[in-house]
């Protein structure tokens, strides 16, 4: 029973392959990198690509670059631990930094605006934000919305258009950055909005996946699961 359930590797090929992954997947980084920094020419930015692919990593970059020409800034997301991330990030300590979840954002201006609201019910915080009775009562000079597939049925244009200083152009002229992966979209009708926003703004898509994997099999695997393409009648007993 031992002899059946031992593994069967050697460590010495394990650590040269996970080695030789790493030096790879490095590389690949770099090279993503070399590319997004090209993209700081565009100020409107809507950047698609799947989990891994340096979104986040490039808007860090954004935002420090950002700060450091001494503007004010605002990140929007989703997901209550990508906003901790980012608002616990060391580079991201700032005084004109704002980092908020969605839900936190609507509050916050019905508040300013003097508007009830049940909390927690968000079909009305987000129907209530979108009324013409919320007035922006503070703006910033540039703005981060990420993952933004989720909030494509949010009025995510007015956001972009009335929350960035009217002297910086707003949807049509201001500074913004927004990231998405439509394939882990819960709206499957976001098209219209994707448009208004493409409209003023540059798209790019990034293809390729720069996480570190501990192996080529797993390398694969993921971007064969990313393409539909697994074969379920296979084990993948050399990716586990």
């Amino acid at each position: 029973i031992l002899n059946i359930l031992s593994p069967t590797l050697t460590p010495s090929l394990e650590e040269i392959r996970i080695d030789e992954n790493l030096k790879r997947i490095q590389a690949g980084k770099e090279l993503n990198s070399l590319f997004l920094e090209g993209l700081f020419e565009n100020e409107r930015l809507v950047l698609e690509g799947p989990s891994g692919s340096g979104k986040s990593t490039f808007a860090i970059s954004y935002i420090q670059k950002k700060l450091a020409q001494g503007k004010k800034g605002l990140y929007l997301c989703h997901n209550l631990l990508l906003a901790d991330r980012f608002k616990t990030h060391d580079a991201l300590q700032h005084d004109n930094f704002t980092v908020l979840p969605i839900y936190h954002f609507y509050r916050k201006a019905l508040r300013a605006n003097d508007v009830k609201f049940t909390e927690f019910d968000y079909a009305e915080e987000e129907s209530l934000f979108s009324s013409d009775a919320i007035i922006a009562k503070e703006q910033y000079d540039f703005i981060v919305i990420d993952e933004a597939q989720d909030l494509l049925s949010a009025p995510i244009v007015k956001i972009l258009d009335e929350y960035i200083a009217e002297e910086n152009g707003g949807l049509e002229d201001g500074e913004y950055l927004v990231l998405l992966d439509l394939a882990q979209s819960y709206d499957t009708d976001n098209q219209s909005t994707l448009d208004a926003i493409k409209e003023h703004a540059a798209k790019f898509k990034l293809l390729k996946n720069f996480r570190v994997s501990g192996s080529q099999q797993l390398s694969d695997f993921v971007q064969r699961a990313q393409q539909g393409d697994l074969q379920l009648d296979k084990t993948y007993q050399d990716t586990v």
